[in-house]
């Protein structure tokens, strides 16, 4: 069985001023993995899905050579069609103006290596007085779909920090741990990586077991 060495992982947070509004803060993550090489021994990008993926912040960290630049996305989705213009407009690849849901029935899932997104927070977020029920919160589900149909190999899920206590989080790791997948999960705070400002946010990383060896602590990087 061929199994790939996760060598470390390195999240960094990226402030964003939009042209659209006020600033607003994405994640971006990049993985310092061993270069995926063909038969041949060329090098080969990785394959990146950014889901709920706004204008681009996310896959912007794993794109961009400014920060890991070994990934290419194969597919961006969000229902916000201005978004989805920028999107475009800065990251290749191609990208879809719609909801998760609606992409998983009208089309094709092509495979990746990683899946990346933050599902919408509003149903966790404490702005929100009345969470229980709020459909919003079940986004990591067609999430994980994606994550499934894609073959990926590791998953990167970001959402503000009530995630962390919610029942939902118990809920995303049993569903990830029946799908194959090994979770850590930690409360990040974006101070540390780079941003002016004091943000916390809860970060899901998933890998597969199959496909490596080590074991993933994000409390190591988890500084409050």
């Amino acid at each position: 069985m061929r199994r790939r060495v996760l060598w470390s992982v390195v999240l960094h947070f990226e402030q964003i001023s939009a042209f659209f509004g006020s600033a607003i803060v994405l994640l971006t993550g990049s993985f310092m993995m061993r270069p995926n090489l063909n038969e041949s021994g060329d090098v080969m990008s990785w394959k990146l899905i950014d889901l709920f993926c706004g204008a681009g912040g996310m896959s912007y960290g794993f794109v961009d050579k400014a920060f890991c630049g070994a990934f290419e996305c194969v597919a961006a989705v969000d229902f916000d069609e201005a978004s989805i213009r920028t999107h475009s407009a800065n990251i290749p690849g191609p990208s879809f103006a719609m909801t998760v849901d609606d992409w998983l029935r009208d089309h094709e899932v092509p495979l990746a290596d990683v899946v990346i997104g933050g599902p919408p927070c509003q149903g966790f977020s404490l702005l929100n007085k009345n969470r229980t029920g709020d459909e919003r919160r079940a986004l990591w589900e067609p999430f994980l779909e994606v994550v499934e149909r894609s073959r990926a190999s590791v998953f990167v899920m970001e959402n503000v920090a009530e995630l962390y206590r919610s029942p939902e989080l118990a809920d995303i790791r049993k569903r990830a741990d029946e799908l194959g997948f090994h979770t850590d999960a930690e409360i990040l705070n974006t101070a540390n990586y780079g941003v002016a400002q004091t943000r916390k946010r809860t970060i899901v990383l998933g890998w597969h077991r199959s496909h490596f060896f080590v074991a993933s602590d994000l409390s190591a990087v988890a500084y409050t």
